[in-house]
């Protein structure tokens, strides 16, 4: 294998997770959105969809995290901090145990929104 094999591998490999990460935040916004859609509808369920979108967004941010280290950011630097602020807040939405936080979730939508919206030209 020479130098311009290594290159296009290392090309291919950022390109893959460029597109995933793309696709796992995506992901994250559907299934916040389907939290979202459950709003007044009682709590059944709700607990194991932020769970999914919780995975999903850990999934996104260890790939950008990846590649930041690697020296090959996929994404502008500043989206790794605010990824990790997403989770934070996404990972707090049940949390007293007297219901479910809906501002908080709206907010992790709305900003998974732009996010989404900014990979395109990122």
């Amino acid at each position: 294998m020479d130098q311009t094999d290594i290159q296009t591998d290392s090309q291919t490999d950022s390109q893959t997770d460029t597109r995933r990460i793309e696709r796992d935040l995506a992901d994250v916004l559907q299934q916040v959105e389907a939290v979202l859609d459950k709003q007044g509808k009682g709590f059944a369920g709700i607990d194991q969809e932020v769970s999914r979108a919780v995975c999903s967004l850990v999934d996104a941010r260890n790939l950008l995290a990846k590649s930041e280290r690697l020296g090959k950011p996929t994404r502008p630097s500043a989206q790794l901090d605010h990824i990790n602020g997403l989770l934070s807040v996404l990972a707090s939405v049940e949390y007293p145990l007297a219901g479910i936080h809906w501002p908080r979730i709206k907010q992790v939508r709305d900003d998974l929104r732009k996010l989404v919206g900014a990979g395109a030209s990122a």
